[in-house]
């Protein structure tokens, strides 16, 4: 799941999902605890490819 909001990571941690936050979102100290923390649209394919093949995001 993907989102900006500590409501958002809540729905994800309740359904049991991976949450991937976006800092460039209204509340990015929210979502501190997200799985992985994305800052751009790019960094947000990079992570959904890497999930699906089940690796890391390297976004240095």
């Amino acid at each position: 799941m993907v989102g900006d909001r500590a409501y958002d990571l809540l729905a994800a941690e309740y359904n049991g999902l991976a949450f991937v936050g976006c800092t460039y979102g209204y509340a990015p100290h929210e979502i501190a605890r997200a799985d992985c923390l994305i800052s751009s649209g790019t960094e947000l394919a990079q992570a959904v490819l890497c999930a699906l093949a089940s690796e890391t995001p390297n976004f240095n």
